[in-house]
């Protein structure tokens, strides 16, 4: 009998009497809540021979596809199978054809935790190939579900499923458009078609998706020029958390660019620090180019925020003779209490050069 027919057969034996003999009692007590019950009982599933343990893994399997209901002293199947690792793939496999939405998706839940914590065995590269076919589901939850899962195993291993998940970028749910192209952002930001989705995204009326496609259009680095003007506009956002993700996509953009300067030297004044401190890590990474900053950079030298001081400190240094309005500030900060400005301060004074 195939896997398949075993947990049909597993299932059709639980729906109508009780699950006795030695595996039934190993499924009972790997459910248990009771913590050395529960411990005894993987140390012996674990010492089957695969055959048994992939029967044991189908009745719990057919717990979980009934919703059976649960004692006060038992844990949930699917606990227990995402505890299982391996042995419990094969079942959970068939799952992803069970003719239950609810089913479907928590077996590409488990599928996904299962090769997420077995990510340094050739595990994952037998769970995603199984998820990228499950890409194809007619419901759009499971879909989302496994792309999602995708994107969460990560490379290198869901780097198989790409040609899959680009398909995904013209899926009829405009989630899964969004999610697929966030995933791809993370497992290939080569593939084309990607960024005109992010950047659509980032008009959405929801401030989760617009901060989601921000921090993906991040993950494209010298490849993210053409985001440039969406992500400097995403920094005037009303969320706090697009701009944010805004401010640290631009600055993970290719320092050449440097029609970011004047969006991010506004965002120096942004009331949330982090979006500040985003946008100083921005500015040192272009160096000279971010000259025209050096106004605002000054004004930031009088933050609240310790970590903007220092960002501003280095950026000015970055931008070299470019920076000497900036001398008197520095000289000031070269003065301070804190041993660690002070040095930032000297650096950057002797990087402008001399004040004449």
């Amino acid at each position: 009998m195939g896997l398949a027919g075993l947990v049909a057969a597993t299932v059709a034996t639980f729906a109508g009497a009780s699950d006795t003999g030695p595996l039934g009692d190993l499924e009972r007590r790997l459910l248990s809540l009771d913590y050395h019950t529960a411990r005894t009982a993987r140390q012996e599933f674990h010492a089957l021979d695969q055959p048994a343990r992939e029967a044991v893994a189908a009745g719990l399997v057919a717990r979980l596809r009934t919703d059976a209901p649960r004692t006060a002293q038992e844990n949930s199947p699917a606990a227990v199978l995402e505890g299982l690792g391996a042995a419990a793939v094969p079942a959970l496999t068939e799952l992803l054809k069970d003719p239950a939405v609810r089913v479907r998706s928590t077996a590409v839940r488990l599928l996904s935790t299962i090769a997420k914590r077995e990510h340094l065995s050739p595990l994952p590269g037998e769970i995603v190939p199984r998820l990228a076919g499950a890409l194809q589901d007619p419901s759009s939850t499971v879909r989302f579900a496994v792309v999602v899962a995708l994107a969460d195993i990560g490379r290198p291993a869901a780097a198989a499923a790409v040609p899959a998940l680009q398909q995904r970028l013209t899926d009829p749910e405009p989630r899964i458009r969004s999610a697929g192209a966030r995933a791809l952002a993370k497992l290939d930001p080569s593939v084309e078609g990607v960024i005109p989705v992010l950047l659509k995204d980032l008009d959405d009326a929801n401030e989760n998706i617009r901060a989601g496609a921000a921090h993906a259009l991040g993950l494209f680095g010298s490849r993210g020029g053409a985001a440039v003007p969406a992500l400097s506009a995403a920094l005037s956002d009303g969320d706090p958390h697009v701009r944010l993700s805004a401010a640290e996509a631009l600055a993970k953009i290719d320092p050449s660019v440097t029609e970011i300067v004047p969006a991010l030297a506004r965002a120096l004044e942004d009331p949330h620090p982090g979006i500040r401190s985003a946008s100083g890590q921005a500015l040192v990474r272009l160096g000279p180019r971010a000259a025209g900053a050096v106004p605002a950079l000054i004004r930031a030298l009088r933050d609240p925020d310790g970590n903007v001081r220092a960002l501003a400190i280095q950026a000015l240094g970055g931008i070299g003779p470019a920076a000497k309005p900036a001398v008197p500030a520095l000289r000031d900060a070269a003065k301070v209490p804190d041993p660690y400005m002070r040095a930032l301060a000297s650096e950057a004074l002797r990087k402008i050069g001399p004040d004449r």
